[in-house]
């Protein structure tokens, strides 16, 4: 079979894992963006893919059209006119529109990485979106004959708001292995080979799921190493319908974490027994190859041509699909190209300008481009279409505070506040932010991540959005020096949810203002309570222990600060080295203090 495979090439991303796959017993042709390798269709991350078509000799032209998203950014317009079937595959399914599908309106059969998503679509009467888990290449993901050196091996990235859990999880981690004296690996941006080798070198490979509901690739991929594999239980079996606890891996929940670590680090003809059956099983059920057999097998090839595509368009008829053109703006919107996506909500517009989602998708693209003023003219549109949209009014006020337009701002919450108490509005969470107002995807990924639906999810997003307005009451107040006032709307929105950390923050900011320290500090330790791993207050709260002379907690703080910054550093995030310096210095002088003249400094953990 001839396949046509369009997505951004880099060595790092999955899509190349499913490419060699697909090379081994298809012809390939490869078109998309690149960094590094050209693909054979150079294109720019927008090209038409009827272009492509047109580009490609009769002899070459592809039985099967296949997309999966990765970076850099390569999403075809008209997919929907290829007569050929085609498929999507998106890696990360929450990182796109969050409630409603669109890649499944252009393409024939959409596959989704996390099982718990299914049934969004599901629910919407949507039966070509499927469940296709990440999987493993046995040609990279392999053993290597190396000295195990590691105890514990740790990879992921880690943001404190988004993955809380894993953020609790690598304190305990830390705390253990410096009980036990063992030797910790954790890190983030080690691939392929590299990561093979690193597998290898460790007794314990350690799986910490997002908010503990989905899988990473890394379970397939560390299984396949023949390495032992100990990973967070899954309340809804997205491990546990592949492989069984004890005998493929192992599970550990929040009781018996540390517990199951000191158990498997004791019997290593166990770990090796565990590795070696996890190992046979991924192999056998959970490679690309079998990833690429089980599209195949979903595709329908009974219709082509201009058949395929009428018979495309009957089912958008059916869902009531008026134009492409919004479902395209959504898409390249998600893809982190607001640009692109302006002129295609606009030309959706055309054909349907009473649409609320449509004009406060518009607002979303504007502001993510900079153009703040369209983007409030384009939310009040829809606000004033559908003012039961209580997410483009949440939204509406962000872009408002962002123009210091605060009187307006107040005015929106006020409304938020009044359409809350009458319980008539839509549970819609939109498309997610590429640029600016994190802490609002981080929430509502957490949702989705949290598998909420029906009431439950609606009653959850008011809540999101109750709390986001008193952040947003509190804001302007703070901007009018109303620190009292900014204090009592901040402590609702913490009451309403512990689990975001910039309230903490601008509580903490409030009373520093103030000048109150003693509240500053009780912030900043319940930020570090909720959240495990939070550099940023425990470099702050040793700051703060220096200026009321607790120079023991100055060297509790400053030294979680320089072990942060060292487990920080290796999950490869950006941090300035200023904070390292700056936690040195306050150990230095805390010790000064306690023992009287000059000590040795503290150097980081290594990790």
């Amino acid at each position: 079979m001839r396949i046509l495979f369009g997505y951004g090439y880099n060595t790092e991303v999955l899509p190349v894992y499913l490419e060699s796959a697909m090379r081994a017993n298809h012809e390939v042709i490869t078109c998309g963006t690149s960094v590094g390798r050209p693909q054979e269709i150079p294109c720019t991350p927008e090209a038409s893919i009827l272009d492509i078509w047109d580009y490609l000799p009769d002899s070459r032209k592809p039985d099967l059209f296949v997309w999966s998203d990765s970076l850099p950014v390569f999403f075809p317009r008209d997919v929907e006119k290829l007569p050929v079937p085609t498929v999507a595959w998106p890696q990360d399914s929450t990182a796109g529109r969050m409630r409603r599908p669109d890649y499944s309106l252009l393409f024939d059969r959409q596959f989704i990485a996390n099982k718990f998503q299914v049934q969004t679509y599901s629910d919407l009467g949507d039966d070509s979106v499927g469940w296709l888990p990440a999987a493993c290449d046995p040609d990279i993901h392999k053993p290597h004959d190396v000295e195990q050196v590691w105890d514990v091996c740790f990879l992921g990235t880690y943001m404190p708001g988004l993955y809380r859990s894993r953020g609790k999880y690598i304190e305990r981690l830390l705390e253990l292995a410096e009980k036990k004296n063992l030797k910790v690996y954790i890190g983030n941006g080690v691939y392929r080979e590299d990561m093979a080798r690193l597998y290898s070198q460790s007794r314990i490979v350690l799986h910490i799921c997002m908010d503990r509901k989905a899988a990473s690739v890394r379970v397939y991929e560390a299984l396949s190493c023949k390495s032992f594999l100990l990973a967070d239980y899954l309340p809804d079996g997205e491990i546990e319908g592949f492989f069984e606890d004890g005998k493929h891996l192992a599970l550990f929940d929040e009781t018996n974490f540390e517990e199951k670590i000191l158990h498997y680090l004791a019997h290593p003809e166990e770990r090796a027994r565990i590795g070696e059956t996890g190992h046979k099983e991924a192999r056998a059920h959970h490679t690309y190859e079998n990833r690429v057999n089980q599209i195949l097998e979903a595709v329908s090839f009974k219709k082509k041509g201009d058949e395929l595509i009428k018979h495309r368009e009957r089912l958008r008829e059916q869902r009531n699909v008026r134009s492409l053109d919004g479902v395209y703006g959504c898409a390249y919107y998600c893809q982190q190209l607001s640009s692109f996506a302006i002129p295609y909500y606009l030309n959706a517009l055309t054909t349907d300008p009473l649409s609320a989602h449509l004009w406060y998708e518009l607002g979303l693209a504007q502001a993510a481009s900079g153009d703040r003023k369209l983007a409030v003219e384009s939310l009040n549109k829809a606000i004033s279409l559908n003012d039961r949209l209580l997410i483009a009014q949440s939204d509406l006020s962000e872009v408002l505070l962002e123009l210091g337009m605060l009187e307006e701002a107040r005015q929106v919450n006020q409304k938020i506040f009044h359409v809350l108490e009458g319980g008539d509005y839509e549970a819609e969470l939109g498309p997610h932010y590429p640029h600016g107002w994190q802490w609002r995807r981080v929430e509502a990924v957490r949702m989705i991540h949290r598998g909420l639906s029906g009431e439950e999810f609606k009653k959850q997003f008011g809540e999101m959005v109750k709390t986001r307005a008193f952040l947003h009451l509190g804001q302007i107040c703070l901007s009018e020096e109303d620190h009292d006032e900014a204090i009592s709307y901040f402590s609702k929105a913490v009451s309403d949810s512990v689990d975001i950390d910039a309230l903490y923050g601008q509580m903490a900011d409030t009373y520093w203002k103030k000048g109150d320290i003693k509240e500053v500090i009780r912030c900043l330790e319940e930020l570090r309570e909720t959240y495990g791993i939070h550099i940023n207050a425990s470099l702050n709260l040793a700051h703060l222990y220096h200026q009321t002379g607790d120079f023991k907690r100055v060297l509790k703080e400053a030294g979680a600060t320089l072990r942060f910054f060292s487990v920080l550093r290796s999950l490869r995030m950006s941090l300035p080295s200023e904070i390292n310096d700056e936690a040195l210095n306050l150990v230095k002088s805390a010790t000064d203090r306690i023992f009287g003249g000059p000590q040795p400094t503290s150097a980081p953990v290594e990790v």
